[in-house]
């Protein structure tokens, strides 16, 4: 009997060589999904002066990323290097002394990676212009989530999950 795997989503799970490639590249967008609702976090932490990001910056993080992470013009793209990140990862399986990626492929013009900026400074210093229009953005969606009713299948078991959250 050959073994299968059974998820609340897609039913059996065979050894289809289709149905693992789709497996993999739902787990590449989770993958996404997850690093960059972290990145959100972070940057809309620092965008309100903060270097500690709370429970609730992480809840308006997922509610912005649920929202933008679909329309995002690079995200195919996004998702070959994440499979490739994650064949990287499991050759590497194994291995003495292999660690986990280095950095991550964020929304560049939103988010983007704290290097180009720096450490956003000391205690009290300002926050850059990008990380407050960030803040801007994401108050925005938070603001404003309770109207979108998406028709997507995978956006409404996002949105469903995201307001299951508890903060």
């Amino acid at each position: 009997m050959v073994p299968k795997m059974r998820s609340g989503l897609a039913g059996e799970v065979s050894d289809d060589p289709r149905m693992e490639q789709t497996m993999e590249t739902v787990t590449a967008l989770l993958r996404l999904f997850c690093k960059r609702s972290v990145e959100v976090a972070g940057s809309y932490a620092l965008g309100n002066g903060r270097r500690v990001v709370t429970e609730r910056d992480m809840r308006c993080s997922l509610q912005y990323v649920a929202r933008t992470f679909f329309s995002a013009p690079d995200l195919e793209s996004d998702v070959e290097r994440e499979l490739g990140a994650m064949a990287e990862e499991e050759g590497s399986e194994g291995e003495e002394g292999s660690e986990g990626e280095e950095g991550s492929q964020g929304e560049e013009g939103e988010e983007g990676s704290q290097g180009e900026e720096g450490s956003e400074g000391s205690e009290g210093s300002p926050p850059s212009p990008r990380y407050r229009q960030l803040s801007r953005n994401v108050d925005l969606v938070v603001e404003n989530w309770h109207l979108w009713n998406p028709e997507d299948p995978v956006e409404c078991l996002i949105k469903r999950a995201v307001d299951k959250t508890s903060v």
